[in-house]
């Protein structure tokens, strides 16, 4: 995502740097090529990203999967934690009520414990990087989908450039084409068909 806006922001500086060098100074005019002509206006739009993904289905439907992932992960990692507390609390009883006949039995079950919690670590780790890659690829179809959307729109609308707001500091508000975006989008877009349960 920070190289999208990085690509949008270098991409609106040079449009931006054109702009300036086009403009006739006000002591020396500007030479003209022959037979060039030069825009008087450049016909720009721009789009808050933050408002499509708020109001985008898809996105939407991406932001509630990603806090279901979560709150999976966290449930996941109480059921480990809880599993290996139990595990050390026998151990502790044990201890306690002199249930080890030797250092050794106490020492073994103590490394069972640890080996436990290290295989319960990698799985959590494991489960956690898979949902990580789910949620890359989601987030990846999301802007492709938001992409590709603007490319079809502008065939028609025909702007010189459709910038995201966070690309500038001010943008006339007369040319924020979010909520037409936002609806052609959510217009275009088809949800999944859910598979039937079996």
């Amino acid at each position: 995502m920070k190289k999208i806006f990085s690509a949008i922001a270098c991409a609106a500086a040079i449009l931006l740097s054109s702009c300036a060098e086009k403009q006739p100074s006000t002591t020396t005019p500007a030479p003209e090529a022959a037979g060039e002509s030069y825009a008087t206006t450049i016909n720009i739009r721009y789009v808050s990203l933050d408002s499509i993904q708020r109001h985008y289905v898809l996105s939407q439907t991406i932001q509630a999967e990603a806090e279901k992932l979560a709150m999976d992960l966290q449930s996941y990692q109480n059921q480990l934690a809880n599993q290996l507390q139990s595990q050390a609390n026998q151990i502790q009883q044990k201890a306690q009520s002199n249930g080890y006949l030797s250092e050794a039995s106490y020492n073994a079950d103590l490394k069972q414990l640890n080996d436990r919690q290290n295989s319960f670590q990698n799985q959590y780790a494991q489960r956690e990087m898979n949902a990580n890659q789910q949620m890359a690829a989601k987030q990846k179809a999301l802007m492709d989908s938001i992409n590709n959307f603007i490319i079809d729109f502008n065939k028609e609308r025909k702007y010189d450039a459709i910038l995201f707001r966070d690309a500038g500091l001010y943008f006339n508000p007369a040319l924020d084409i979010t909520a037409e975006v936002v609806d052609g989008l959510n217009a275009r877009y088809k949800a999944p068909a859910e598979t039937p349960a079996k």
